[in-house]
C-alpha cells in the first residue's frame, strides 16, 4: 500500500506538471521586460509594462506639430513691420519674451535681434514690473516694463487676438490678415506684436483683455521638419495606421486649431469610433488628454515633468521615427507572445498525453516513458528555449505591411488551438509508438525504449521552435535570420549540449535511461524532424494560394 501510494502522488505530480502550462507566467513577464529593454535602446522608456504590447495594436497617431515631426529649432525668416521700423518690432518682441528664454521662439527672437542689433544687453536697460502669462484663451503673453517714467506693455501671440485687441480700421485688419495668411500659406509659424502705453502704475490693467494695444507687425518661424519624416509617416500609413496632427497653430500652417481641452475630446471620440490612440504631447495641458489616449506619449526632452508622468512612453530623443519603432517592436512582441503560447501547448500535448495513456494501457508505474524526473527534466529545457529564442526572434518582413489587429481578436484563436494540437498530437504519435514498440518487443529494455520516446520529444522541440518562427517563412529562411543572433545560437548549443550528455554520456543511468548508438539517434532524429517539418508543406500551400489571389487581383 505504502509504494501504491507513493506511485499515485508521483503520478499525480506528472499529471499537473505536464497538463498546467506553467510558461505562461514566465513568457508574459519576460517577453514584456525584455521589450520594455529593447525600446530603451531606441530611445523609447516605456513606463507602464502592459504598453509594450499595447503600442502594437496603435490604429491612430495623434501628434503635435512642433517638436514631434519638426525639429523645435526656430528661426525668424520674415518679418513685417506695420507702421513702425524693423527695430522696433522686434524689440518689441523681445520685451514680450522671457528674460532668460528656453522656449525656442524666445531663443530665435533673442538670435534675430543680436544679428539686427548687434547687442542684446542693450534691450533691457528699463526695469521689469509683471508679467501676464501664455493664455489659451487669446493665446498672447505681454510683459509690463518700465523705462524712466514711461510705462509698457509689450505683447506677443494670436495675430487674430491682437487684431481684436486693436483700434485698427477695417481696411488695416484686412491688410494684417492678407498677410498673415500669405506668411502661413509658407508654412511658417506666425506671430502678431503689439505694445500699449500706460500712463502709470495704477492704470496697469489687471488682464489682457482689458489691455487695447498699438498693432506694430508680424514675424514669422520656420522650424525645419525632422529627417525622414516623410518616410515615417508613410510607413504608419502603410501599416494602416493613420496620423493626425492635432495642434494649436494658425489654420493655414497645420490646418487645424484646438486647444487642450479638445484634444481629450478628439481622443474621446476615436476611441468611441473603435480606434485604439496613441496621444503625443509634451506641454502641462496635454497631460490629461494623455491620461485618455490608450497610449500616451510624451517628450524626454522638451516635455514638463507633469506630463512624462501622466505618459505610458517617454521618447528620450523627442523624435516621431522612435513612435514608429516602438510600435514595431509591440507588433513583434504580439507575435512573439503568441508563437510562444502556440508552442507551449503544442509540446505539453504530448507530454500530457503519454502520462494519461501509459496508466491507461496497463504499463507498470516503473516503466512507464515519463515519470517525474523526465517531466521537470523537459520543463528545463522549454522554459529557456521559450523564453531565449522565441522572444528574441526578428519581425516578420511583413509586420508593418498589415493593418492593426482587430482589439476583439483573442490570443488564443481557433487557428493557434487546432494547429498546437496537429503538431502536439503528431509528435505524441511519434514518441509513444516508438516507445510501446521497443518495449513490446523487449520488455526488458525499458530505458532503450524510454530514451527513444524522450529523445523524440526533446529534437521535435527544437525543431518546432525553428518551423514555428513564421507562418510564411520556411525552416531555412528562418535559420538564416536568426544564424546572427549570439544569444539563439547559445541557446540552440546548450540544449543540444545537453541532449548529448542526457544520451550519449554516464548521466543516462541517472536519469533511468540507456545511452543510444550513432544508428539509433540518427533514425530517431529523422524521424523527430519529420513530425514537425511537415509544417512547412502547409506553409507552401498557403503560399501559393495567397500568390495566385494576388495575381488575381492584379490582373482585374
Amino acid at each position: 500500500m505504502g509504494n501504491r501510494l507513493v506511485q499515485s502522488f508521483l503520478a499525480g505530480i506528472v499529471l499537473s506538471l505536464s497538463m498546467i502550462p506553467a510558461e505562461f507566467p514566465v513568457i508574459l513577464t519576460v517577453f514584456l521586460s525584455m521589450g520594455s529593454l529593447r525600446l530603451m535602446k531606441k530611445h523609447g522608456l516605456i513606463r507602464r509594462l502592459h504598453a509594450v504590447e499595447t503600442l502594437g495594436a496603435i490604429s491612430v497617431i495623434c501628434i503635435d506639430k512642433t517638436g514631434t515631426i519638426t525639429q523645435n529649432q526656430m528661426t525668424v525668416t520674415e518679418t513685417w513691420a506695420y507702421q513702425c521700423s524693423e527695430s522696433r518690432l522686434i524689440e518689441t518682441a523681445k520685451l514680450a519674451s522671457d528674460i532668460h528664454p528656453h522656449e525656442a521662439m524666445d531663443k530665435a527672437i533673442l538670435k534675430y535681434y543680436e544679428k539686427l542689433e548687434g547687442n542684446k544687453n542693450e534691450i533691457y536697460t528699463g526695469s521689469f514690473l509683471m508679467g501676464y502669462p501664455f493664455s489659451h484663451d487669446c493665446k498672447t503673453m505681454a510683459h509690463v516694463w518700465k523705462e524712466e517714467d514711461n510705462i509698457w506693455i509689450a505683447a506677443k501671440g494670436s495675430p487674430e487676438w491682437l487684431v481684436k485687441h486693436c483700434n485698427l480700421s477695417e481696411t488695416s485688419q484686412a491688410e494684417i490678415e492678407s498677410m498673415a495668411r500669405n506668411m502661413t500659406e509658407k508654412g511658417l509659424r506666425v506671430i502678431g506684436v503689439g505694445s500699449r502705453k500706460v500712463n502709470g502704475d495704477e492704470q496697469i490693467p489687471d488682464t489682457l483683455q482689458e489691455c487695447e494695444f498699438t498693432f506694430l507687425g508680424l514675424l514669422g518661424f520656420m522650424d525645419p521638419l525632422k529627417e525622414n519624416i516623410d518616410k515615417s509617416i508613410g510607413i504608419c500609413y502603410e501599416a494602416g495606421i493613420r496620423v493626425i496632427m492635432i495642434t494649436g497653430d494658425n489654420g493655414n500652417t497645420a490646418v487645424a486649431r484646438v486647444v487642450p481641452e479638445q484634444k481629450q475630446r478628439i481622443v474621446k471620440a476615436l476611441q468611441m469610433n473603435g480606434e485604439l490612440v496613441a496621444m503625443t504631447g509634451d506641454g502641462v495641458n496635454d497631460a490629461i488628454a494623455l491620461k485618455y489616449a490608450d497610449i500616451g506619449i510624451a517628450m524626454g526632452k522638451s516635455g514638463s515633468e507633469v506630463t512624462r508622468e501622466a505618459a505610458d512612453l517617454v521618447l528620450l530623443d523627442d523624435n516621431f521615427a522612435t513612435i514608429v519603432e516602438s510600435i514595431q517592436d509591440g507588433r513583434r512582441i504580439y507575435l512573439n507572445i503568441r508563437k510562444a503560447i502556440s508552442y507551449v501547448f503544442a509540446i505539453h500535448i504530448p507530454i500530457a498525453f503519454i502520462c494519461l495513456l501509459g496508466p491507461m494501457l496497463g504499463i507498470h508505474p516503473e516503466n512507464l516513458m515519463l515519470l517525474p524526473l523526465h517531466v521537470v527534466l523537459l520543463e528545463l529545457i522549454m522554459n529557456p528555449t521559450c523564453s531565449t529564442m522565441i522572444e528574441r526572434q526578428p519581425a516578420d518582413g511583413n509586420c508593418m505591411k498589415k493593418k492593426p489587429r482587430n482589439l476583439e481578436e483573442r490570443l488564443l484563436s481557433k487557428e493557434v488551438i487546432l494547429k498546437s494540437f496537429l503538431q502536439g498530437g503528431i509528435i505524441f504519435a511519434a514518441s509513444f509508438s516508438t516507445y510501446y514498440y521497443l518495449l513490446k518487443s523487449n520488455p526488458l529494455q525499458i530505458p532503450l525504449a524510454r530514451t527513444a520516446g524522450l529523445s523524440i520529444i526533446i529534437v521535435a522541440n527544437l525543431v518546432l521552435l525553428l518551423v514555428n518562427c513564421s507562418e510564411t517563412e520556411y525552416t531555412y529562411q528562418s535559420i538564416a535570420k536568426m544564424r546572427k543572433d549570439k544569444g539563439i545560437i547559445l541557446a540552440f548549443l546548450a540544449t543540444i549540449l545537453l541532449l548529448f550528455t542526457i544520451l550519449f554520456s554516464p548521466v543516462s543511468n541517472l536519469l533511468l535511461l540507456k545511452p543510444l548508438d550513432i544508428i539509433q539517434f540518427i533514425i530517431i532524429l529523422g524521424g523527430a524532424i519529420l513530425t514537425v517539418l511537415w509544417y512547412d508543406f502547409m506553409k507552401m500551400i498557403r503560399n501559393r494560394a495567397h500568390r495566385k489571389l494576388i495575381r488575381e487581383r492584379d490582373t482585374q
